[in-house]
């Protein structure tokens, strides 16, 4: 059984500790499993998904004139428009190719934050991501928010857990679908990095987004390595790394 909700007087992963979710693990997989299962519907809303995150790196249009003149002060926001471009290059050219079968609704969003645990059910809060789309898209953004692409059999467990029958299927196309997804989370934090600097002007709300860059750190290293120079003293002291 799952309950999709909005409020509820629940503990969330992020204070039960990650522990608790990996002991757990079958119980979550099966609970998004079912939350697929019973929500299918006929037509994909993947442009849409897609479009959601590009237009995130539309500052002309979201920031006044004033805002963007102080956001282009800053020594490496035209660096990092460059980096935007060849992502939204990059994730265009890769999207066409993701087949669009079984839609359903996908959380993508499922962070420590948005997954609650009481009375032996796992509840799923904060829907304002979530799409009709191939489940492997969930698979894969869940994996990366959750850190399991990090740890191969924490991941291997999740996926035999969601789908026991159709594990070996999914091991093999996932990675297409998390090469996409990390492009994804990596467009959006350079994106609101901007934002919370300009509009915020709060250094501790930034912390959420060193947690994601160091997750997909690795990923960027390997298939951008040129963008770790600019990328990583905005994100964390990786001097050292």
């Amino acid at each position: 059984s799952y309950l999709i909700t909005t409020y509820e007087f629940s503990e969330s992963i992020k204070q039960l500790g990650r522990s608790f979710l990996i002991s757990n693990i079958k119980l979550f997989s099966k609970t998004l499993k079912d939350i697929h299962e019973s929500s299918k519907t006929e037509s994909s809303e993947k442009e849409m998904f897609i479009d959601m995150y590009i237009s995130m790196g539309a500052f002309n249009e979201i920031l006044d004139q004033k805002q963007l003149n102080a956001l282009r002060s800053f020594g490496n926001f035209e660096k990092c428009e460059q980096i935007l471009k060849g992502l939204e290059d990059t994730i265009k050219i890769q999207v066409p190719s993701m087949v669009e079968q079984d839609p359903c609704i996908c959380h993508m969003n499922l962070t420590e934050s948005n997954i609650l645990y009481r009375g032996g059910l796992f509840k799923l809060c904060n829907f304002h991501k979530s799409f009709n789309l191939n489940p492997l898209w969930d698979l894969a953004m869940t994996s990366l928010n959750l850190g399991f692409n990090s740890h191969p059999k924490l991941e291997e467990k999740f996926i035999k857990h969601y789908s026991k029958e159709n594990m070996h299927h999914i091991k093999n196309i996932l990675p297409a679908y998390k090469d996409v997804c990390y492009k994804l989370i990596l467009y959006e934090i350079i994106c609101v990095y901007f934002y919370k600097i300009i509009i915020t002007k709060e250094d501790r709300s930034l912390e959420s987004l060193f947690f994601a860059y160091e997750t997909i750190r690795p990923l960027i290293l390997n298939e951008f390595p040129m963008y770790t120079k600019i990328l990583d003293p905005m994100f964390g002291d990786f001097n050292k790394i």
